[in-house]
């Protein structure tokens, strides 16, 4: 292993909780996994690269003073868990825990929240629509937006105990004991191991399974690709052909119909206001305006868009992962980091100069020059 074998009685230093009424805020940064195993050789004294060297000493501060957070994604656990080299799974995990603290950022369930957007700037409403707070803490967040720890309980009542009547030093003895509970309860999940429990013969946890979605996605991007094929390979055309198929998701379009009842309006009435349109390249930019209306199926479908232009990109399984974490993170957080690829997509799309959000990099090295740049000594 790279990184040491905690024992039972050591207890790490992680960073805080996430304060969102701090004042400065502070920048939110988000660490694509090739970057977590980049830092965990860095934290061993052995970066992959000279220019990574130091690195981790200089976000993990960043992190302890609580001038960044740095969140991490069900992706993160979910390619963690894969890994067959329970040692990796260990290192990576570590160097996640010391810059995250365990402070996480939910990706799901926001599907309501964009198409009320996307409806709204369609009609002409502005129903003052809140960006969601999507960062909190713990794995339990990350499935759900359930901010769950373990916590001390009543052996008669089955209980969480109260300690209302217990002097306030022994109060927050007993808090503090949760809290390293929950801490290494949280480790324990990410590693899918715990060293220290392993002498109890504490068994390996099993690995959450992981849903279709990136093969679904790569037989989806040959259907377009053959149809495009046939179309011919134009802007308009694989435009044309990505976009339908985002606004023609299931997932979609129920989340536009219940934006259309919760705006008092139909999910019928909104097709039709596009019918003042007609067919050709003025109907599909009014169609494009309003899937850019939606900050994460807008992100979704430009990517795609982009990957389509390249008529000879392999499509792979982690696709699907990939497009999805960079649409639904981007929008939330001030900085990025995702690999060369992916990165190259993402300047083809524009995100930053049309939509705003994370300025996206694909170097550790960058991340620290733009952090020092935006940070004040």
């Amino acid at each position: 292993m790279l990184t040491e074998c905690w024992a039972r009685e050591y207890d790490p230093v992680l960073p805080p909780k996430r304060n969102p009424t701090a004042d400065p805020a502070p920048l939110v940064v988000y660490l694509d996994q090739w970057c977590y195993d980049h830092l965990a050789r860095d934290r061993a004294g052995r970066p992959k690269e000279d220019h990574e060297a130091g690195v981790f000493a200089y976000l993990r501060q960043l992190a302890l003073d609580g001038r960044a957070v740095f969140p991490l994604s069900i992706t993160h656990y979910w390619e963690n868990w894969i890994r067959r080299n329970e040692d990796a799974r260990w290192d990576t995990a570590v160097a996640m825990a010391e810059l995250s603290g365990f402070n996480t950022i939910a990706t799901g369930g926001l599907g309501a929240w964009e198409s009320l957007l996307a409806v709204a700037a369609r009609i002409g409403k502005d129903p003052a629509v809140a960006t969601p707070d999507v960062l909190g803490w713990g794995l339990a967040h990350c499935l759900g937006r359930n901010q769950a720890s373990p916590l001390i309980v009543n052996a008669a009542t089955g209980l969480p105990a109260r300690w209302g009547d217990l002097p306030s030093r022994q109060r927050a003895a007993i808090g503090e004991l949760e809290r390293r509970a929950a801490e290494r309860f949280e480790l324990g999940m990410l590693a899918r191991r715990d060293p220290r429990m392993e002498p109890l013969e504490l068994p390996p946890l099993a690995a959450v399974p992981d849903d279709d979605r990136g093969q679904r996605l790569v037989d989806q991007e040959h259907d377009i690709r053959d149809a495009i094929d046939r179309w011919g390979r134009t802007p308009t055309n694989v435009r044309a052909e990505v976009e339908r198929r985002c606004l023609s998701d299931t997932t979609t379009v129920l989340g536009l119909n219940a934006a259309c009842l919760a705006l008092r309006t139909t999910y019928t009435a909104l097709l039709e206001s596009f019918n003042r349109y007609q067919p050709g390249e003025a109907g599909q930019r009014a169609w494009s305006q309003f899937l850019a209306a939606m900050p994460i199926q807008g992100r979704y479908s430009e990517i795609r868009v982009q990957s389509h232009m390249q008529a000879n990109r392999k499509r792979r399984t982690s696709d699907g992962r990939d497009y999805f974490t960079i649409a639904s993170v981007s929008p939330f957080v001030d900085f990025m980091v995702i690999d060369r690829s992916m990165w190259h997509l993402t300047e083809a799309a524009r995100l930053k100069e049309q939509r705003g959000g994370a300025t996206i990099l694909c170097s550790l090295a960058a991340l620290r020059d733009q952090l020092e740049s935006s940070l004040p000594a």
